[in-house]
C-alpha cells in the first residue's frame, strides 16, 4: 500500500466515525422521553414559603441646616435581616453606615431576627451633633428599663397571624435637656442651648415622641405583616441674631427599635388555575365585600420589540410543542432520519476504507 492510499484510508476514516458517532447521539436524543410534567400534589418550590424579619437598632436622618453646621445624614446601626424561613442574624454592630458617630449607646443592644419574628432592645442611648445633645433615652431613676419592641407573623397553614408590641414604659426620653411625653411637645430654645448662640437667637421646636405597633393589640390577629418600633421626630424653626428666620424644616429623624415581619407568601399563581364559570347575562352585581389582605400580582408588560399575543384573526403556522414550525412533523422524526443517514454514510465510509485497504495489500 503506497502513501496515497493510506491518506485515502485516513480521511475516510476520520469523517466516517465522527458521522457515525454524531448520528447515534442524535438517535438517542431523539429517543429520549420528554420530562413529565410537575404534579399538581407536589410540594411548592422553596420560595412559596418565603418570608422576610428586619430589625434595626437605631435608624437616623439628619437634615441639612447651615446655621447649626449640620450636614445631611442617613444611616442605620445594628440590623439584623432574615430573608426566608430557617435563617437567624444577631445583628450587624459593626456600623457600616457610620452612625455611631452621631450615637452613642448605652446597656443592652440587642437585635435579632429569626424566620417570621424580629426583636429589638435597648436600654440607653444619647443623639449628638457637634456640642449639642439632641435626645436622650434613658431608664427611669433607679429603673434598670429598656425599651423592647417585637414583631411577628405566622405564615400559612397556620396564619396569617401577626402580632406586635413597643414597649417602652420604663424609659424616658429627652430633647435638648426636655423631657417629653408621648405625643406632640413644642418647646422654645436659644441658641445658647442649640450650642450656636452666634447664628442662631432662638427657636420653636415641635418634638414628636410616639410608639407605634402594627396590629394594635399585641394579641395575635389575622394579618400578613407586623411592625414596631419608636420614634422621636424633632421639626423647628430658627431665627438669627437680627431676628429673622434661618432655618424652617427638619431637623432630627430618630427611629429605635424598628422591627418588621412579613408573611406574605412570595410564590407564583398556581399552576392548576380554577375553572370559572362564565357569569349569566341577567346577573346583578352583588356589593363589594372588603378588600382582602392578600396580594394580587401586577402583570408585567412585554419587553420591547417581543411578538404578542396573535389576534383572533391571525393565521398561525401548523405544528405545537415538539413539532417542526411550518411543516406539523414532529422534530423527533426529523432527528431520527438525519441520525441514520448520518449512521448508514459514517459506517460507509470505515467500511469502504477497509475495503480498499485489503483490496490494496492485495
Amino acid at each position: 500500500m503506497n502513501r496515497q492510499h493510506t491518506r485515502t484510508y485516513r480521511r475516510r476514516t476520520r469523517l466516517g466515525l465522527p458521522a457515525a458517532a454524531l448520528g447515534l447521539a442524535a438517535a438517542t436524543f431523539a429517543a429520549a422521553p420528554p420530562p413529565a410534567p410537575p404534579s399538581p400534589g407536589a410540594p411548592a418550590p422553596a420560595h412559596a414559603t418565603e418570608r422576610r424579619a428586619h430589625a434595626e437598632l437605631a435608624g437616623l436622618t439628619l437634615a441639612p441646616v447651615a446655621p447649626l453646621g449640620i450636614g445631611g445624614f442617613r444611616g442605620a446601626y445594628g440590623v439584623a435581616d432574615s430573608p426566608r424561613a430557617g435563617t437567624t442574624d444577631d445583628g450587624d454592630f459593626t456600623d457600616p453606615d457610620g452612625v455611631l458617630p452621631y450615637l452613642t449607646v448605652t446597656g443592652q443592644k440587642v437585635t435579632r431576627t429569626a424566620g417570621a419574628s424580629a426583636r429589638a432592645r435597648i436600654s440607653g442611648l444619647a443623639l449628638r451633633t457637634g456640642a449639642t445633645e439632641w435626645a436622650r433615652v434613658r431608664p427611669w431613676a433607679g429603673s434598670t428599663g429598656s425599651l423592647d419592641t417585637y414583631a411577628e407573623c405566622a405564615p400559612t397553614p397556620t396564619g396569617p397571624a401577626a402580632r406586635a408590641y413597643a414597649r417602652s414604659d420604663a424609659t424616658e426620653v429627652l430633647v435638648l435637656g426636655h423631657l417629653v411625653a408621648p405625643g406632640t411637645t413644642t418647646l422654645r430654645v436659644t441658641g445658647a442651648e442649640l450650642k450656636h448662640p452666634s447664628t442662631v437667637r432662638d427657636g420653636t421646636l415641635t418634638v414628636t415622641y410616639a410608639g407605634y405597633q402594627q396590629p394594635q393589640g399585641e394579641a395575635p390577629e389575622r394579618a400578613r405583616s407586623a411592625r414596631a418600633g419608636l420614634r422621636v421626630h424633632v421639626t423647628g424653626t430658627l431665627r438669627n441674631t437680627r431676628g429673622a428666620i434661618a432655618y424652617q424644616g427638619d431637623l432630627v429623624d430618630l427611629r429605635l427599635g424598628e422591627v418588621t415581619a412579613d408573611c406574605a407568601p412570595a410564590a407564583p399563581p398556581s399552576a392548576t388555575p380554577e375553572a370559572v364559570a362564565p357569569a349569566s347575562p341577567s346577573a346583578t352585581p352583588s356589593p363589594s365585600a372588603s378588600p382582602s389582605p392578600s396580594r394580587t400580582a401586577s402583570p408585567v408588560p412585554a419587553a420591547a420589540g417581543a411578538p404578542g399575543p396573535p389576534g383572533p384573526g391571525a393565521a398561525l403556522l401548523p405544528g405545537g410543542p415538539g413539532m417542526l414550525a411550518g411543516t406539523g412533523t414532529p422534530a423527533a422524526m426529523w432527528l431520527l432520519g438525519l441520525s441514520a443517514t448520518l449512521v448508514v454514510a459514517g459506517t460507509g465510509l470505515v467500511l469502504r476504507a477497509r475495503h480498499d485497504i485489503r483490496a490494496w495489500g492485495a
